[in-house]
């Protein structure tokens, strides 16, 4: 802080560049710019629709001022949720966290992680055109399934669909076909939604599009096998694993249990995965809803 009690000035100028410059160099990177993109388009609440990190626009019309009553207002009001991991006294790291920190007590947030938004009345296209050497084509679908009780078989969906390379979208799409030179799938439990980005020809569109509903489609009619669900089962048992080690990753599943206000830990979360049905993995499938299709559409300089 300066003698004025604000950030100071060129510290606040230089950090304030460098993120609007990072925000503007992801649209350099064409699948995170279409996804960017798709987003923007889909979803009809201003929030769901912004980028996490905003604009460039929005950094640049920041003032040091109004960033700093923001800093302020954080300190004092916001909740605090301090997770430790390691051999520790938890009575003394509490105390040392008061004294140092100098917390003020406040009420707890009531968090409304989940959005849902309405199926919309027609699906959303978008076509863009960029002189590149490769299309990318996304797709974003409404799922729309039910929280806590269908979690397990939406990720098993997702790992069958689109989310691994034994999924339908990559063997199908990909390999057999070679109508894309990626294609995958990635759920976000938090707005019920799907979204599958490939790399394509732009003369290709309708045909890949043709064929992501096509494996969609077998997903809901069950065109996969006992032993193709119990590989996905264990494939995501086994990134469940490689995580274990990490403390990193243990204190972002006690944050997670946290906010979603819930017990959860490896062994529990195995089982429920593993009892997950076919039948039930059709069930989330069928609530599937294509919303909104972006191309953008390669064109060779």
């Amino acid at each position: 802080m300066d003698e004025a009690g604000l950030f100071d000035e060129k510290i606040f100028t230089l950090q304030q560049k460098n993120l609007a410059s990072y925000i503007k160099s992801i649209q350099d990177n064409k699948r995170s710019y279409v996804a960017m993109q798709i987003q923007s388009a889909y979803y009809t609440d201003v929030v769901q629709a912004t980028p996490q990190m905003g604009t460039p626009e929005d950094v640049l019309a920041l003032d040091r001022a109004e960033v700093t009553a923001y800093y302020h207002q954080m300190l004092a009001q916001d909740e605090v949720l301090i997770t430790i991991n390691g051999e520790v006294d938890p009575m003394q790291v509490e105390a040392d966290c008061q004294a140092s920190l100098n917390l003020v007590a406040r009420p707890a947030q009531k968090w409304q992680l989940y959005y849902q938004q309405a199926l919309l009345p027609a699906v959303i296209r978008k076509v863009e055109k960029q002189v590149l050497n490769q299309s990318k084509l996304d797709f974003v679908f409404a799922l729309n399934y039910q929280h806590p009780a269908e979690n397990y078989a939406a990720i098993l969906f997702n790992t069958l669909f689109g989310a691994s390379p034994l999924s339908k979208l990559f063997v199908n799409i990909r390999e057999k076909q070679s109508m894309a030179y990626y294609a995958s799938s990635s759920l976000n439990a938090f707005t019920n939604s799907l979204l599958i980005q490939t790399g394509i020809e732009g003369r290709n569109a309708k045909k890949v599009e043709m064929l992501v509903l096509e494996q969609l489609t077998s997903i809901i009619a069950g065109d996969f096998s006992a032993q193709e669900l119990q590989m996905a089962k264990e494939e995501i048992i086994t990134a469940w694993e490689s995580q274990l080690d990490s403390q990193g990753n243990d204190l972002n599943q006690k944050n997670l249990n946290h906010f979603l206000n819930r017990q959860s830990d490896y062994a529990t979360r195995v089982a429920k995965l593993q009892a997950v049905t076919k039948a039930q993995v059709q069930a989330v499938a069928q609530k599937a809803r294509l919303q909104a299709v972006y191309l953008l559409d390669g064109q060779e300089d």
